[in-house]
């Protein structure tokens, strides 16, 4: 027992040792070895650890240099190439592509060259390869394990032979057009905007003017939104050409929008244009139809055969009854629904009206159940015993032109009991930030929606009955109606705060903060 103990401690001892000593670079500076039989000991599993090049891309590095009889690409002896030198600078803003420096192993300038190379073409292979497929965890919240692809890998280093390596990173994503627009607007956002990583509280106009503006006015020159000799003229054209980027209404005055987006640093709205480029990625838009909605940008979007077939407005709930993300597939269009008031707001909102008001329910258009079917008198109930964690009754809105969903409604199966529905509320589409429902999405204009779907509703060679045309005579009815649509039409509500169009990039607010911690994730690379 004690040769073996004796044994265990001498192999422990000698592995710690050997563990700790220092990787032996002194043929780095040999002149009797040619550069390929350097970097023939630089590639290696011990040596690229010590690099801090991680095990999942070794393999693939590896084989790259074999494949080459390990003679260097991008270095010589004692400097880089210019080809290693303008890999070096695009790398050195990978941002530009939507991959943050901390996805990225940090290279020193006192390296030898041929260990630079090894890491900028590590960099660029894991870089390819998270640009094509995507690199953050979105229902773990977290990043995901480094990889490569070697076919992408294989593809973007021979498209670098012929084309400059931004041209070619920025190729590597996905072909659909709206990932293109905001890829390439978001590159010539970070190329030319100024990255201030400073953050200066700003307050509502509301609250105090003078205090509001001075520091509207410290963050736009933060953000070189301003010169030092601007005048309070010149702070105001600022303000409104800043929530023109923003998504904001450009009135120049500092509302509450204005004012969280003026707080946010510019560092930290391009890591929340990287996730919105990631979450692109990982989409595969390959439906004949289907509608998406956006919450941060408060629009809902109809694609048929490959474009836009209609774009619509819409209010989604307030901070404190958050519109969910979700994906579906709408299976009727109802004319003048039935509002089933869900009980929360029957607790918070109607039940004290009803203390107040015993004709609440009549002026609303509304009946009380007991059960299934069962209604109940109003009249004889004493609503003021009625506590609101005790609540007996189902609220339900008759059908009219005052009905909260309306004159019509989209359904669609879901746990979160929200849909996208017309309202009597005109005026809040008119505000540019409509956070204003329970929940819901409330849609302009939704009539032309629903003969838009009807128009792309069908099931094989045969199309929808009840034509777009139609429509109109059948609201006229003002007549609960279900029409059940021949073929689904897939919806997803999303969460995406960076968009971009063919003319431009948008950075909305991060309106319910549900990208704060992937920002925090970005920054500090895990």
């Amino acid at each position: 027992m004690k040769v073996f103990a004796a044994i265990f401690i001498f192999f422990l001892l000698f592995s710690c040792q050997e563990g700790k000593a220092p990787v032996e670079k002194n043929f780095l500076v040999d002149t009797t070895l040619t550069v390929n039989q350097k970097m023939e000991r630089i590639v290696t599993a011990s040596y690229l650890s010590h690099l801090s090049v991680d095990s999942t891309i070794q393999k693939e590095i590896i084989a790259f240099y074999s494949a080459r009889h390990y003679y260097p690409v991008l270095a010589n002896d004692s400097t880089l190439t210019d080809r290693g030198l303008e890999l070096s600078r695009s790398l050195e803003a990978s941002i530009r592509f939507g991959i943050p420096s901390s996805r990225l192993i940090a290279i020193s300038k006192k390296l030898h060259p041929l260990e630079k190379e090894v890491l900028l073409l590590s960099n660029f292979a894991s870089a390819s390869t998270d640009i094509r497929k995507g690199f953050i965890d979105f229902e773990k919240q977290k990043l995901r394990p480094k990889s490569v692809d070697k076919s992408l890998f294989s593809r973007a280093w021979y498209q670098s032979k012929s084309a400059p390596f931004d041209k070619v990173l920025l190729a590597q994503g996905p072909i659909d057009t709206n990932y293109r627009f905001l890829a390439q607007h978001f590159f010539h956002y970070c190329d030319t905007a100024y990255l201030d990583a400073k953050i200066i509280r700003v307050q509502e106009e509301k609250d105090h003017e003078k205090r509001a503006f001075d520091q509207a006015t410290a963050s736009l020159l933060s953000k070189r939104y301003l010169s030092e000799q601007a005048d309070s003229l010149t702070v105001r054209s600022a303000i409104k050409q800043f929530q023109k980027d923003n998504g904001l209404r450009p009135d120049g005055q500092l509302s509450e929008a204005t004012a969280k987006a003026l707080t946010e640093s510019t560092l930290e709205k391009v890591l929340r244009g990287a996730i919105s480029l990631d979450r692109m990625r990982q989409k595969s838009d390959t439906l004949e139809k289907y509608v998406r909605i956006n919450i941060p940008s408060f629009e809902l979007f109809f694609f048929a055969k490959d474009s836009l077939k209609s774009h619509h407005r819409v209010i989604v709930g307030k901070v404190t009854n958050q519109t969910p993300t979700l994906s579906s597939n709408i299976n009727r269009i109802v004319c003048f629904p039935f509002w089933k008031v869900p009980s929360s707001i029957c607790q918070k909102e109607i039940l004290p009206a009803l203390k107040s008001n015993r004709n609440y329910l009549a002026k609303n258009h509304m009946k009380i159940m007991r059960g299934k079917d069962k209604e109940a008198n109003p009249d004889k109930v004493n609503w003021k015993k009625i506590k609101a964690n005790t609540f007996p009754y189902t609220v339900i809105q008759q059908p009219g032109i005052d009905n909260s969903l309306g004159i019509i409604k989209f359904e669609f199966p879901n746990p979160f009991s929200v849909y996208v529905h017309d309202t009597p509320s005109k005026s809040l589409f008119n505000q540019s930030y409509r956070s204003y429902s329970h929940g819901c999405m409330r849609c302009e204009h939704p009539v032309e929606l629903a003969k838009v779907m009807l128009q792309y509703d069908s099931l094989g060679t045969k199309g929808n009955p009840l034509t777009p045309d139609s429509l109109d005579s059948l609201l006229t009815l003002k007549q609960n109606y279900p029409i059940k649509l021949m073929s689904e039409i897939p919806i997803f509500v999303e969460y995406q705060t960076v968009v971009a169009d063919r003319t431009g990039i948008y950075f909305h607010h991060d309106l319910y903060g549900r990208e704060t911690a992937l920002v925090k994730i970005l920054l500090n690379g895990k």
